[in-house]
């Protein structure tokens, strides 16, 4: 069918308006509040940003904009948003025919944070934030692409769950169980950081009603800014090297990603990483960003080369085992 567009109000329009995935990037939806500090900044932002959307028996299913239309809804600005159908499904259809055909068409994620399938009742009926479930993989998904690491292929196929796909990628070696990290000491400092990130989200966003309490936005930009920001930067940074070793495995078949094709429908992962932007490797030996607990840098040194030769043992009783 033709694509139909319509501008109408948010507060208009927004109870019937329904998200297709479980989950979100907090921290990515943050980084979008800045395009919302204030009304007309708002409106500009949603004037450009088309929201695709299926009808089913009267909701507008969105299948893209989840993190717009999230910042949208936390800033609290009621502006006009260009709605843009895509398709009308028959009332007659199931709901599990419907989620069926979403899914098989990449326009629903219903995963939890381990990966495991979740019920379609389990998605939110609106886009409160608090209502999904917070993805630091997915933002930092979306920080790769940001910061020059990822960069995304033309085909529709490649766009959709972009972030999330490589969000599952860095979860799926979060504890280097497929012995891609070039560094163990590279993985380490990527825990660290990750939890410093996760630590950040709960103790200013999530816990104690941070949310609830209708934080004022401008303190959630500027400790986006300030905080959050520069830490993906940085954690981007640290997972550079484990991208490149993906993008250089030479066989096409060692590039499957194991559950990958079960979650997303393909094998390999989309888009292509940008090299030669990031000499971090280099620089991470000359003046490591996050050092040890260790007072001294070199007793610290020691550590890490008896932890590199700890963790190659036990990949090799692994290999053994298995």
């Amino acid at each position: 069918m033709e694509h139909v567009y319509k501008s109408v109000r948010w507060f208009e329009i927004r109870d019937s308006v329904r998200p297709t995935q479980v989950a979100l990037g907090w921290d990515w939806t943050f980084l979008k509040l800045a395009n919302f500090k204030d009304f007309e900044t708002a409106q500009a932002y949603m004037a450009r940003k088309p929201v695709p959307y299926v009808s089913y028996r009267g909701k507008r299913y969105v299948v893209d904009h989840h993190h717009t239309l999230a910042a949208l809804e936390l800033s609290g600005w009621d502006v006009d948003v260009v709605m843009e159908e895509i398709f009308e499904y028959d009332a007659d259809l199931t709901e599990e025919r419907f989620w069926g055909i979403m899914e098989g068409k990449g326009w629903s994620f219903c995963w939890d944070a381990e990966y495991k399938r979740m019920e379609y009742s389990d998605i939110p009926k609106s886009f409160n934030l608090t209502a999904f479930r917070n993805d630091v993989y997915r933002s930092l998904g979306g920080f790769a692409r940001r910061y020059k690491l990822l960069k995304r292929g033309k085909m529709l196929e490649d766009k959709l769950f972009f972030e999330f796909q490589w969000g599952y990628f860095f979860w799926l070696h979060r504890n280097d169980a497929y012995a891609l990290w070039p560094s163990s000491q590279l993985q380490r400092g990527f825990d660290r950081l990750l939890k410093m990130i996760e630590q950040t989200d709960d103790s200013e966003y999530i816990g104690e009603g941070h949310l609830e309490a209708a934080r004022d936005v401008q303190d959630m930009i500027l400790l986006s800014e300030k905080v959050l920001q520069p830490l993906y930067e940085v954690l981007v940074e640290y997972i550079a090297p484990l991208a490149y070793a993906y993008q250089t495995i030479p066989a096409d078949e060692d590039r499957i990603v194991p559950g990958l094709k079960k979650r997303f429908g393909r094998e390999q992962l989309p888009g292509s990483v940008i090299t030669g932007d990031f000499d971090f490797m280099e620089e991470r030996q000359k003046s490591p960003i996050l050092p040890s607990s260790s007072s001294s840098s070199s007793t610290g040194s020691k550590k890490d080369d008896k932890k590199d030769k700890k963790d190659k043992k036990d990949d090799s009783n692994k290999d053994k085992k298995n």
